[in-house]
């Protein structure tokens, strides 16, 4: 190993450390490719794309998810009281 006393005051310390230190093999390119792959098919996918853009574009703060929540209880509630004066019209005559 190295012969002379390593220590953070030394301009050769951190040039004897990583030498040594190979993490993940990372010079092999193949190592991850598989991930990578994953990667690139999630990216093209047209469809999550498509979804990852209208979500960043029209749900970006709470207030515009409330609001979707309140207008979707206002449609349900409107179509619901529709039915119900529909039915009730109906069986009166």
């Amino acid at each position: 190993m190295i012969s002379y006393k390593l220590s953070p005051d030394n301009p050769n310390y951190s040039s004897h450390l990583y030498p040594d230190i190979n993490p993940f093999e990372a010079d092999n390119p193949l190592i991850f490719q598989d991930e990578k792959n994953k990667i690139q098919a999630y990216y093209n996918s047209k469809r999550k794309t498509w979804i990852a853009e209208f979500s960043h574009t029209h749900f970006r703060t709470p207030r515009s998810i409330a609001t979707l929540i309140a207008t979707t209880c206002i449609l349900v509630l409107t179509t619901l009281q529709t039915i119900y004066i529909k039915e009730s019209y109906f069986k009166g005559n």
